[in-house]
């Protein structure tokens, strides 16, 4: 029984795993919309944890089309996705903790979320040839990680999940009073 590594493939996995870190498709294209554009927004009209959460469900919706293969079935379809989605608000609440910390770094999302999409393939490596874990096995340890990890978190930092009013770099909004006035000005010079 033994785990195969060699310098070799420690050198190759080392790169691979950098480059997939922050070039992962997953994790640079959706943070960038999840954590670079929702969250933020979200964030100045919710408190954090339910910024979070909100995020975590749309997540867990928006990866409907790449699971198609639990769409045959309507049962597995439904605790796959209710499971999914916990799991994705758990996983939310672990990377908004620390792009908030991070003072709203994107790029420590991107870090996060290529680690976990690529996670998969880096527990292959440290299973022992003889030892075969299930998908749900596997999945159910995922979600135990983060069951964990998110209540350390919420333990440590409650609902503002290292959130920082100060560090907010968010342009503010318009008020209601002045999108009406700039309307005003607009039609004015429109009828003139």
């Amino acid at each position: 029984m033994g785990f195969g590594f060699s310098l070799e493939s420690s050198v190759s996995f080392s790169i691979e795993s950098i480059t997939s870190l922050l070039f992962d498709g997953g994790g640079l294209m959706e943070e960038l919309g999840w954590r670079g554009f929702a969250l933020p927004r979200l964030q100045r009209k919710y408190s954090p944890l339910k910024a979070t959460i909100i995020v975590g469900v749309i997540w867990a919706l928006w990866h409907i089309p790449v699971k198609t293969d639990v769409l045959s079935d309507l049962t597995n379809f439904v605790v796959f996705y209710i499971f999914f989605t916990f799991v994705a608000i758990l996983y939310s609440i672990i990377i908004t903790y620390f792009y908030n910390k991070a003072g709203g770094s994107v790029l420590i999302a991107v870090a996060i979320h290529g680690l976990y999409n690529d996670s998969a393939s880096i527990g292959g490596l440290l299973t022992p040839d003889s030892v075969e874990i299930s998908d749900t096995v596997a999945s159910l340890i995922y979600a135990g990680v983060f069951v964990i990890a998110a209540a350390v978190i919420l333990i440590i930092a409650g609902k503002n999940l290292g959130f920082n009013k100060e560090l907010d770099t968010l342009p503010e909004t318009e008020t209601k009073d002045e999108t009406e006035q700039n309307m005003d000005i607009n039609n004015t010079e429109l009828v003139q």
